[in-house]
């Protein structure tokens, strides 16, 4: 064998190495971008603390999408009022949100406190004093709380306890109800499928897909529903809400009451 062809093989195999190991690290980091795009893509909705000094405890908002879901007043347990609020932010980003555990944001109960529930996990616990300060039972803020989030999650501009738009017509008075779980799936006068996470109602003539903000005068608090089913058909009972809209309102334990309804567009 001749030195010439001695040297020209090694050279050739090195090349051959060097091109490979570029190779190598050109796919591996297209791999990275492309694991980090799918992350980006991943993502869920941003969440942030904001604190503030109240008048006897700081203040922690949690916020979400650019509004405030939760405002922790004061201090529970061990737990001071910014620790709970960053607590909460951890669950939120800890969550893995979809439709189905929007739908599962939901007011409870644990070890005697009213709790902001996803599925069967404890997002925030509500205690007296920040209730005291919202003038509302903890259930009632619990309830207001869970709705404050669903409509974050969904990006609506909708603001628990608010007052109704201004109307053109006087309020018409009704007795409400409610229905939730029970009838869950299944299909509404309209064709529609009953969610008892929706904010809809059932009322006996209104024409399906009319709106109407209901308002409250016990908890002053409002709730723009659609109508997509018929009834009540209890005697006394004039509008069925659905379980989020009953729970904006803050019916869930008294299940009838009377209320002001608006029928908007007219």
């Amino acid at each position: 064998m001749s030195s010439k062809n001695f040297t020209s093989t090694p050279l050739s195999m090195v090349c051959l190495g060097l091109i490979l190991t570029v190779l190598f690290f050109a796919i591996l980091g297209a791999w990275d971008m492309l694991e980090a795009s799918d992350l980006r893509l991943q993502e869920g909705p941003a969440f942030h603390l904001n604190m503030s000094q109240g008048d006897k405890y700081p203040i922690a908002e949690v916020i979400c999408g650019g509004q405030v879901a939760f405002r922790i007043r004061a201090p529970l347990g061990h737990w001071t009022v910014f620790a709970r609020g960053r607590e909460v932010v951890r669950r939120l980003r800890g969550t893995r949100w979809c439709p189905q555990m929007v739908h599962s944001v939901r007011p409870g109960e644990v070890n005697g406190y009213p709790v902001v529930l996803v599925q069967d996990s404890v997002l925030v616990t509500v205690d007296s004093i920040t209730a005291g300060v919202n003038s509302s039972a903890p259930e009632d803020l619990a309830s207001c709380w869970a709705g404050n989030l669903r409509v974050a999650l969904r990006g609506e501009p909708e603001k628990c306890g608010s007052e109704p738009e201004e109307q053109e017509k006087e309020p018409i008075s009704m007795v409400a109800s409610w229905y939730g779980e029970r009838f869950a799936g299944q299909s509404t006068a309209s064709g529609e499928i009953f969610d008892p996470e929706r904010f809809t109602a059932a009322h006996r003539w209104l024409p399906f897909g009319t709106e109407l903000t209901v308002v409250c005068p016990e908890t002053n608090r409002s709730v723009l529903v659609v109508v997509n089913d018929r009834g009540p058909f209890v005697e006394g009972r004039d509008l069925d809400l659905s379980r989020a809209a009953a729970e904006r309102l803050g019916l869930l334990r008294r299940g009838v009451d009377r209320v002001k309804v608006f029928i908007r567009g007219e």
